[in-house]
């Protein structure tokens, strides 16, 4: 729900958005993004995104410290380009 408001407040509409996560808890929101991506996902993720077709992104660091979930927070939702 707040995705979809932040999406909202910026005339955005998440089936027209790009998402990234490294979590299957974030599976609704990859799954109603138009352009899902895994990155450094979990194994479960891992597994959807690949029998989904979906990209399957390298970490861009692997501590665990500093998840790669922190991503989402600046790029949850980047307008997907035509």
């Amino acid at each position: 729900v707040r995705v979809r408001s932040e999406l909202a407040a910026r005339g955005i509409e998440l089936a027209e958005a790009a998402a990234y996560s490294d979590s299957v808890n974030d599976l609704p929101l990859l799954s109603a993004s138009r352009q899902p991506s895994a990155v450094s996902p979990d194994p479960e993720l891992e597994r959807i995104a690949i029998m989904n077709g979906w990209p399957v992104l390298p970490g861009v660091h692997e501590d665990p410290n500093r998840p790669t979930a922190m991503l989402l927070c600046l790029t949850y939702a980047l307008p997907f380009a035509p």
